[in-house]
């Protein structure tokens, strides 16, 4: 259920599975060749934020080991 006011859209009651969330990013990063330092970019950072705010953006060494176990 999607309600839209000035650009904005409120949404209805769902679910976010933050280890799906670190595992695509982990897939996104192989795949387009990312340097793991993307993490740390206050900008992605910034852009994770404005998406899903629960999403605690992993450390460069946390995205290495879920990459490892792609």
């Amino acid at each position: 259920m999607l309600k839209a006011s000035q650009g904005k859209q409120e949404l209805g009651v769902g679910t976010y599975d933050a280890e799906n969330t670190k595992k695509e990013l982990a897939s996104a990063i192989i795949m387009h060749d990312y340097p793991l330092s993307i993490v740390d970019h206050v900008g992605f950072r910034r852009y994770s934020a404005s998406l899903q705010p629960l999403f605690q953006v992993p450390s460069r060494n946390t995205i290495k080991k879920e990459i490892l176990k792609v």
